[in-house]
C-alpha cells in the first residue's frame, strides 16, 4: 500500500500533465478498478457482508468523505500543485486525525503519538528544504488548498469510520464504501 501511495504522486502528475487523462476522469478510473477488484475478492469470501440499516447514513457519509471528496480533491489538487507540496501537505492528515480523535473521541495525545507526528513533519520538512520544486504547477496555491481540504476530508472519514471497522471486515467495508462512492461520483 505504501509503495502504491508513494508512486501515486508521480504517476498522477505524469498522466495528467501528459494530457493522457483529466483529474476527475482518472479518479473515476481508479474508483472503478477498485470496485471491480473488491467485488472479485468478495466472490471468494466465505463470510458475507450483512448490512445493518442503522449504518446506512454513516456508510454514505464515510463514502462521501473517504472516497468521493477525499480522492477528487487529492487528484485535482495534485494536478495543480507541485508533487513535493502535496507530499508535505499530506502530513497534515495524521495531525488532524490526532486532533479530531482527541476532541471527538476523547483519545489521549500521548508522547509516542507526538513523537511520531514530529518525526513525520521533520522528514517532510527535510525533503522540502533539500530540493527545488520540480515538475509543473499551473495553480499552486489552489492546488495546495485542495490537498489540505483532502486531508481534512480524510481525517473526518478516518474518525467516523472507526465504529464501522469494529463491526465489519475491512475489505467488506471498503468494498461497500467504494461502491457507494463510485455511484455518487458517477
Amino acid at each position: 500500500t505504501n509503495i502504491f501511495f508513494a508512486i501515486n504522486f508521480t504517476a498522477i502528475k505524469y498522466l495528467i500533465n501528459g494530457s493522457y487523462v483529466q483529474a476527475f476522469g482518472l479518479n473515476f478510473i481508479r474508483m472503478l478498478v477498485a470496485v471491480v477488484m473488491l467485488w472479485f475478492i468478495y466472490l471468494f469470501k466465505k463470510n458475507k457482508f450483512v448490512l445493518d440499516k442503522s449504518d446506512l447514513w454513516r456508510l454514505l457519509f464515510c463514502a462521501l468523505t473517504g472516497i468521493v471528496i477525499n480522492q477528487l480533491l487529492f487528484i485535482k489538487g495534485l494536478s495543480l500543485t507541485y508533487s513535493i507540496h502535496a507530499s508535505l501537505l499530506m502530513l497534515a492528515t495524521p495531525i488532524m486525525i490526532t486532533l479530531i480523535a482527541a476532541v471527538a473521541l476523547k483519545e489521549k495525545i500521548t508522547t509516542l503519538k507526538l513523537t511520531g507526528l514530529f518525526l513525520g513533519i521533520s522528514g517532510g520538512a527535510l525533503l522540502i528544504t533539500a530540493r527545488e520544486n520540480t515538475g509543473s504547477g499551473s495553480d499552486v496555491v489552489w492546488g495546495d488548498i485542495l490537498v489540505v481540504l483532502n486531508a481534512v476530508s480524510y481525517s473526518v472519514y478516518f474518525i467516523i469510520v472507526k465504529p464501522l471497522m469494529k463491526k465489519h471486515h475491512p475489505i467488506d467495508l471498503i468494498r461497500i464504501l467504494f461502491t457507494i462512492g463510485l455511484a455518487v461520483a458517477t
